[in-house]
């Protein structure tokens, strides 16, 4: 069975912590990499790709480049 993205970041509150550093949302550009995306929610690489081929986490793809929208990221927590 899925989880559901909401079920995913609560688990991994703590996990999401330490591994931000210390950052808050505001420190983070508007537009995000896959690398920082997995920081901020605390996520491996392949869940992160998992959830934008499924479409819970929209994003822009620019050649190889892959741009993720902050915005889009904090409605898809909601």
């Amino acid at each position: 069975m899925e989880k559901d993205i909401n079920d995913v970041t609560d688990s991994n509150n703590t996990a999401s912590e330490e591994n931000a550093q210390g950052r808050d949302l505001d420190d983070y550009n508007d537009v995000l990499t896959v690398k920082e995306l997995c920081t901020l929610l605390g996520i491996c690489r392949g869940t992160a790709y998992k959830y934008m081929r499924s479409g819970t986490i929209p994003y822009k793809r620019l050649g190889s480049k892959i741009f993720i929208s902050k915005k889009a990221v904090v409605e898809a927590l909601l």
